[in-house]
């Protein structure tokens, strides 16, 4: 039994070593009890209900009018955090209604004498007013699109270029188009501002399986303006994230100032700051992944004279970036050989 338990092991750590990660979203930032309501959120959305009912999730016991405050604000709390991931996980989900008499959780209190007790806690989704009646119909291009949308290249960066340019080429900035923060603008209209632009790049991105996530923060123009903004960090073959910022990038021409950029390189770091504050009411601050100082792959912080920038890239880190799971592999067979060894001399 000794003998196999090793085996077993080894096989494992093989495994994990030679696995690449290819997933990020931020539920993994929640606990059991958000992580719970983020999964009832999906799947009703999925089946096209109405409300999900998470009372089984709060205990029903009696409580003081303290104890009722502290319960209350956490199923706030908890709420908030769960649609707040779910919906950054998921840039397909846009047609949800906020404010008064959006989404949201509801619950009833009962009161007996100087106790009260919380009951029938449920989540309700609502569609927003401007896609009733045509939801289906908006929802069936955007999926054509995604499907249809054409991504060239065969390693993760030639891929990540390809969208980044092919949104740029046909995706107009508009600020008062009425889809325009979400992807369908971006992909079905050809319309949109940086949510629209961020959230069609990680629906891309998304499909090609490409390790990403949205960001929101504020973004710090060239004359010093302060100004609401949305981007995207992605993870690259070399385990690292980097940042993309399409909107910045769509110029009069297409530029890559800001394609696959490090927190030092091209200023980005000071136009560029994060806020992990989704909803903007300081109930639940989400962390993003470490950026890495550098732009990805680049010989120099400046392009060779009469070459596109997007094309200096370092031979030295492209195979850089492919030689991890190797090296993961060849240890790995080495700790099966050493397992092996072990195994015969007992």
């Amino acid at each position: 039994m000794q003998r196999k338990r090793i085996f077993v092991i080894a096989i494992l750590l093989i495994q994990i070593l030679a696995t690449e990660v290819i997933a990020y979203n931020y539920k993994e930032q929640l606990d059991s009890t958000k992580s719970e309501i983020y999964e009832r959120i999906e799947e009703i959305v999925k089946t096209g209900e109405e409300f999900a009912d998470l009372t089984d999730i709060y205990d029903k016991g009696y409580y003081s009018k303290e104890e009722l405050d502290v319960i209350v604000k956490k199923i706030g709390v908890d709420t908030q955090a769960a649609i707040d991931a779910f919906l950054k996980d998921h840039p397909e989900i846009y047609w949800l209604k906020f404010g008064e008499g959006g989404v949201g959780a509801s619950y009833n209190i009962e009161t007996i004498g100087s106790f009260n007790r919380v009951d029938d806690v449920f989540f309700q989704i609502v569609t927003d007013e401007k896609y009733e009646g045509k939801l289906e119909e908006i929802d069936k291009a955007l999926w054509e699109r995604v499907n249809e949308f054409e991504v060239h290249g065969e390693t993760r960066y030639e891929k990540v270029k390809s969208i980044h340019d092919s949104l740029i080429e046909h995706v107009e900035y508009d600020g008062v188009f009425l889809y325009s923060h979400e992807a369908v603008g971006a992909l079905v209209y050809g319309k949109a501002v940086c949510e629209g632009y961020a959230k069609a790049f990680k629906l891309i991105c998304d499909r090609e399986k490409i390790p990403n996530v949205l960001v929101i923060g504020t973004g710090v123009t060239p004359d010093g303006r302060e100004e609401d903004h949305m981007w995207n960090y992605v993870q690259m073959e070399d385990g690292n994230w980097y940042a993309v910022d399409v909107t910045w990038d769509d110029q009069d021409k297409l530029v890559y100032d800001f394609f696959l950029v490090g927190s030092k390189s091209n200023s980005f770091g000071e136009t560029h700051i994060p806020n992990g504050d989704f909803s903007g009411i300081n109930k639940y601050v989400f962390t993003y992944p470490p950026l890495e100082e550098n732009a990805y792959g680049l010989a120099s912080p400046e392009p060779e004279e009469d070459m596109p920038r997007e094309s200096i890239i370092s031979t030295e880190n492209k195979e850089s970036n492919h030689i991890g799971p190797y090296i993961a592999l060849v240890f790995g067979v080495c700790l099966l050989g050493i397992v092996v060894v072990i195994y015969k001399r007992k």
